[in-house]
């Protein structure tokens, strides 16, 4: 199995065992490739709704016209990905390595911290978001949303705090607060810009 492959499904399913590799071989593209796959996966979405004429049905706080949302969310939607989750990884390293027994460095929190955030959103959101548009629709996206966002929200949390624990050593509550710190800053700027 490529070694990029496995760290995605290591994420998911073994995140133990990614952090543990990381920790000794740290692969820091692996992290930046997935939030790269993330961020096309966003732009082809949005490429194919404007393509096909739709606007976001949720317009409140939207930063431009609704008409013209699609097409440009497709240019953006790339670089804004990269960096949330750069501000992730930055967040939860910073945060981490303050009260770390260990402090890790940089590469390692680049590997399991840009799988951590860009997986579980591909699987979970992004990939059933296409499907479901490709095969439904666009009205079946609203439906989906309620079910595939919540997931997705929570399979991040759950793993950000887990490995947040692995790479860091740091007690359940500073990985608490570091998961939600790292949620916050970059859920404020992804609620506007990703619809």
């Amino acid at each position: 199995m490529a070694p990029f492959i496995r760290d995605l499904r290591d994420v998911l399913v073994r995140p133990r065992a990614l952090c543990g590799r990381s920790l000794t071989r740290p692969q820091p593209v692996h992290g930046v490739s997935a939030a790269l796959l993330l961020g096309l996966a966003y732009a082809t979405l949005y490429g194919w709704l404007a393509a096909d004429g739709h606007q976001p049905s949720m317009t409140r706080g939207l930063p431009m016209a609704a008409e013209s949302y699609y097409r440009a969310a497709a240019l953006f939607a790339l670089p804004l990905v990269l960096a949330l989750t750069a501000l992730v990884v930055l967040t939860v390293h910073i945060l981490g390595n303050r009260s770390a027994k260990t402090i890790a460095p940089t590469r390692v929190a680049v590997h399991v911290f840009g799988l951590t955030y860009a997986a579980p959103l591909l699987v979970a959101y992004l990939i059933p978001d296409l499907v479901a548009y490709g095969i439904f629709g666009f009205d079946a996206l609203g439906t989906l949303i309620r079910y595939s966002g919540m997931v997705a929200v929570i399979w991040v949390a759950v793993l950000t705090f887990g490995n947040i624990r692995a790479v860091y050593g740091v007690r359940p509550v500073r990985a608490a607060l570091t998961t939600l710190a790292a949620a916050l800053l970059q859920g404020i700027p992804a609620a506007l810009l990703l619809r």
